[in-house]
């Protein structure tokens, strides 16, 4: 009479013994896939997006790395975790960088909030959110794939599709091309001989966008205005 085999000489399945170690494989890929897209987007412009190349850029290289996350992982979550080390590396390399949109967080006041929500905010929202689609999208073709071999109905992809849509908006809202406000009266009409335009104006080594609204006393051919001449020049901000 044989004895029943006891649960030491059972073998443990495959993908129970592998599973803690693709655990830490996927961790491993995708804080290394973070970083990379950091130093690379750090590199560029260590300031952040403040040109529009830079905030294409930046959705673009966070498009790939999710896709690249989510295809070698087949998993959405390591995507947080390339987040970290893309945050990590980007301000790694701007460490010693002076001026307002490189400084440490300054929440005790106005300004400081609103600089961490324009620079570390905005530049996040190009990343992360093209990362995440690009996760999500390529975990959901793999399972497509999977889904049509073994002759199982496809999911539909619902939240992906939500993601790409909010990652198609953001993209529009960059390349939207700029404009400025024309120069009003007070019943809101445009003043006649008022200039509001864009022009391009030298900071340093890059060129920054203005906006300039300009109102003359009076124009020729027009009556006299009471209004006094003016110019207003506002300007993106740039490297201080």
């Amino acid at each position: 009479m044989s004895a029943e085999p006891s649960l030491l000489s059972q073998q443990v399945p495959e993908d129970d013994r592998t599973e803690p170690h693709r655990g830490w494989r996927n961790i491993a890929l995708a804080a290394g896939v973070g970083v990379a897209t950091g130093l690379a987007i750090g590199l560029v412009e260590p300031r952040g997006p403040i040109t529009l190349f830079a905030a294409l850029l930046t959705m673009a290289l966070g498009l790939l790395a999710g896709l690249a996350i989510g295809w070698f992982t087949g998993r959405r979550w390591p995507v947080w975790v390339a987040a970290v080390g893309y945050v990590v590396a980007v301000e790694a390399l701007r460490w010693n960088l002076p001026g307002p949109t490189t400084d440490d967080f300054r929440l005790d006041s106005l300004y400081g909030v609103l600089a961490a929500i324009i620079t570390r905010g905005f530049h996040g929202l190009l990343a992360f959110l093209a990362m995440v689609f690009g996760a999500a999208l390529a975990v959901w073709l793999l399972r497509r794939r999977e889904a049509i071999v073994s002759g199982q109905p496809v999911t539909r992809p619902i939240g992906t599709v939500i993601l790409g849509v909010l990652t198609v908006l953001l993209l529009a809202l960059v390349v939207r091309p700029a404009s400025t406000e024309p120069v009003l009266a007070a019943d809101g009409s445009q003043i006649p001989g008022s200039i509001a335009e864009l022009a391009t104006v030298p900071v340093g080594e890059t060129d920054r966008r203005a906006s300039v609204g300009a109102l003359a006393g009076s124009g020729r051919g027009q009556p006299p205005r009471d209004q006094r001449s003016g110019l207003a020049l506002l300007a993106e901000p740039g490297p201080r």
